[in-house]
């Protein structure tokens, strides 16, 4: 065999494991895009899904009651905080201004 003939043999089984290759990319190619499909359609229905869940429970009359019973108690809970603050701010001035009678008497 001459170094021609082994060069083309070379070639030839070059060009059939490049051709094997394409093979397998374009089977490898059609896997993916079917598991790709498969993988969108079950996300799809998972989101139509929770979708439709919120939308049952945003419309439902529990959601709105829950909804004014927590607006509720948000303006309970500022009531007694801002209460809570006016008794602070009391008690510091009250605190502050003993402080200041004490000094003035000491001086």
């Amino acid at each position: 065999m001459t170094t021609s003939d082994e060069i083309k043999a070379e070639l030839s089984a070059w060009k059939g494991k490049l051709d094997m290759l394409r093979v397998k990319g374009s089977l490898l190619k059609m896997e993916f895009r079917d598991k790709k499909d498969e993988v969108i359609d079950t996300l799809e229905s998972a989101y139509e899904t929770a979708k439709g869940k919120y939308e049952e429970i945003r419309d439902s009359e529990e959601a709105q009651n829950a909804a004014a019973a927590v607006e509720a108690g948000a303006a309970r809970a500022k009531a007694a905080a801002t209460a809570a603050l006016a008794a602070l701010k009391q008690a510091y001035e009250t605190h502050t201004s003993d402080d200041a009678a004490d000094e003035s008497a000491d001086s």
